[in-house]
């Protein structure tokens, strides 16, 4: 039976068979270090392998403006021939993508953040599950004023999704039926 050594969080050591999976290793891991340190509540609610300072500056980091689906959709929008604004912010929700001429806008919504609905991407995370419940809802919630706002003021809206920019031939149709739809 062959043996290794796997260094969990803050350098605990447990010695793993190989029938014992790593994921595994690291929750005993953790647990010792609770045991150790006397921590109080359960363990998924501490449970987090960066310290705050990291995870601040990894959330810091997530773009909210020129993301990937969002380059996407403008480069497909720009090859039929559609001219347009980005992030107008005198528009509700400022949205992603504004063709002021053909009153129409476009989000991009990424699936996690704004909680796609029946989506696999719109996950609820394990740890500090409150503090995401309460962020996503106020995400959606905003989400829904500003359309409602958009709808009011008269312009047209189509919301892609994260999960549907993969398939380039879809949204290729489902774009220039939004767009080609009343031309003035």
């Amino acid at each position: 039976m062959r043996s290794r050594w796997v260094h969990g969080i803050n350098s605990v050591r447990v010695m793993l068979d190989d029938e014992v999976d790593r994921i595994a290793a690291l929750l005993l891991a953790w647990k010792l270090r609770c045991i150790v340190r006397e921590c109080t509540g359960p363990v998924s609610d501490v449970m987090d392998i960066v310290s705050p300072e990291v995870r601040s500056r990894m959330m810091a980091g997530i773009k909210g403006k020129n993301t990937k689906p969002e380059m996407v959709v403008r480069k497909l929008v720009h090859g039929m021939g559609f001219r347009y604004r980005l992030h107008r912010k005198d528009l509700p929700g400022s949205p992603d993508i504004v063709f002021p001429r053909l009153r129409k806008v476009i989000f991009v919504h990424g699936c996690f953040w704004h909680q796609h609905p029946g989506c696999r991407l719109a996950y609820t995370p394990k740890s500090n599950t409150q503090f995401w419940l309460d962020k996503l809802e106020a995400n959606t919630r905003r989400d829904t004023l500003a359309l409602m706002a958009l709808d009011a003021m008269g312009w047209e809206i189509l919301v892609v999704w994260e999960c549907e920019v993969s398939n380039l031939s879809s949204l290729a149709l489902q774009l220039n039926s939004f767009l080609a739809s009343n031309i003035r």
